[in-house]
């Protein structure tokens, strides 16, 4: 009964439970005579006699296909969210108290004149020196406050376009510990900020 696709993984874990009288724990797939398909999470154990030969294996079977199927969800619904956010035409950043980017989309790179890749781990500074002196300062507010500041027009110079005066409209929101800990309302921490910006060089 079980998928074609996951027999040898589930004989590699039993002979191998065999061999060292040990624990034996899979997922894996079974098919149904109607050809329906479901998730199987078998634990157990084998045990040896006192000659260290084994005897029988005993556990439990249970039925996880409503788990895997929300998983299946959730990795789709990322998905879709991690497309809009890299598609997105507006720069979209989050930094952390130390002003490294941690997440960059493709249209603030382009905006910034540096690669998704550069931007990681690297400082507002390190890559934007021209804008730093008047960026660095509302990062550092939003994180002081834990307030957002929004639609601030910003204006400078920066490596994408040496010498050519630019504009932006960016919004900064912070990132908070209550946000891994939705229960938690008091002593929230900021711990980054999220940046929304948008070019309006052209509009200007």
């Amino acid at each position: 009964a079980i998928h074609p696709a996951d027999r040898q993984q589930v004989t590699t874990a039993t002979e191998i439970a065999i061999r060292d009288c040990g624990e034996f724990s899979q997922e894996y797939r079974t098919v149904h005579a109607d050809g329906t398909i479901f998730w199987i999470l078998t634990q157990g154990h084998c045990y040896c006699d006192s000659a260290a030969q084994p005897w029988r294996m005993s556990g439990t079977m249970m039925d996880i296909t409503a788990i895997k199927q929300a998983q299946a969800t959730v990795q789709q619904q990322l998905g879709e969210i991690e497309a809009i956010y890299q598609n997105a035409p507006i720069g979209l950043c989050l930094v952390d108290t130390d002003l490294r980017y941690v997440r960059v989309n493709e249209q603030l790179a382009q905006i910034n004149g540096s690669s998704v890749a550069a931007h990681i781990g690297n400082t507002l500074r390190e890559l934007l020196p021209e804008l730093a002196d008047d960026i660095e300062p509302i990062y550092r507010q939003v994180i002081e406050s834990g307030e957002p500041i929004v639609d601030l027009e910003v204006s400078g110079m920066n490596p994408a376009q040496p010498g050519v005066l630019r504009s932006w409209i960016a919004s900064f929101y912070p990132q908070t510990d209550a946000e891994d800990c939705p229960r938690q309302t008091k002593g929230q921490r900021t711990i980054g900020v999220y940046a929304v910006i948008h070019e309006i060089t052209d509009r200007k």
